[in-house]
């Protein structure tokens, strides 16, 4: 998600995944008299939400579709930012990012994949208790890699304009929730089993 927010960022000056960030900008706006700003950043935290509410609305049995979505959605928004409409790109994002959250969020067991405050809190209350948060760790040191990352890609040109970056990223995207739809599948299909 990091990779993602930094090229989306960039691109559009809001993020797709950090609804703080969004939010903080939006206060500001409103406070500044900033109308337009302040729209545009309403616009993305709805659509984020909407995101959210699609994958619930989806629920288990209909989890196949969710990858497939995330996908075709990440390439029509790089369609629509190399055609110029870079608002409508940065509102089909925040919808792919509420999708992915609420997804990761459920498949493992209500961690925020992106949110570091979370994240760094968990990591330092493991070192004072004598062990480790290897989970918030790993994502934390993740994310913050896909942000050096993209960072350095971005300043060299690379992911700029040059190459379809959003279309490119739906790939691991979608094979990532792919995976989190298995793993899912699984867990019901167990529970069903179950109950008999």
């Amino acid at each position: 998600n990091g990779f993602l927010d930094v090229i989306c960022q960039k691109r559009h000056g809001l993020y797709a995944n950090i609804m703080t960030g969004n939010s903080i900008q939006l206060v500001t706006a409103l406070v500044e008299s900033n109308w337009g700003e302040a729209r545009e950043c309403l616009s993305v935290l709805a659509s984020f939400m909407f995101g959210v509410g699609m994958h619930k609305t989806l629920g288990v049995k209909n989890m196949k579709h969710v990858p497939w979505l995330v996908m075709t959605l990440m390439c029509l928004s790089e369609g629509l930012y190399q055609r110029g409409s870079s608002g409508l790109s940065v509102l089909l994002l925040a919808l792919v990012g509420g999708m992915v959250n609420s997804c990761s969020n459920k498949a493992t067991g209500n961690t925020i994949c992106f949110a570091l405050t979370g994240h760094t809190s968990k990591i330092a209350n493991g070192i004072a208790e004598g062990k480790m948060a290897w989970i918030s760790l790993s994502l934390f040191v993740f994310f913050l890699g896909g942000i050096a990352l993209s960072t350095k890609l971005w300043d060299h040109g690379v992911t700029r304009d040059a190459l379809p970056m959003m279309a490119i990223l739906s790939v691991p995207y979608g094979l990532a929730l792919f995976g989190t739809m298995l793993k899912k599948r699984k867990q019901y299909q167990l529970k069903e089993d179950s109950t008999f």
